[in-house]
């Protein structure tokens, strides 16, 4: 799960254009489903105890959505989770795998 805010932030930061950025986003919205936050969801995430509320949020949003995994730049907070937790380098280690094998 990726906010939106984050993604253009990294964008932005990444080419150094805001119209660049945009165009970025739009493209990765494309593709990305955009989990709802609800009630229910902040509850179980709060009612869960782990240590970091927004980790909780994401994890719990993802049970709901049945997500295979969650890909973060920050894995510490997601040691309890329910579903698989990679960081975007074994992410990206996994797909150059798959593209190599469908070669």
């Amino acid at each position: 799960m990726i906010q939106q805010r984050h993604i253009f932030y990294i964008a932005r930061r990444q080419t150094q254009s805001i119209e660049l950025a945009r165009q970025a986003v739009s493209s990765i919205l494309a593709v990305l489903v955009i989990c709802s936050v609800n009630r229910a969801i902040l509850e179980a995430a709060f009612a869960s105890g782990l240590a970091d509320f927004e980790d909780a949020v994401q994890i719990y949003c993802a049970v709901a959505q049945s997500l295979d995994a969650i890909v973060t730049r920050y894995s510490q907070g997601f040691s309890n989770s329910a579903i698989p937790v990679f960081s975007v380098r074994q992410v990206l280690e996994q797909l150059g795998s798959v593209e190599e094998t469908q070669d």
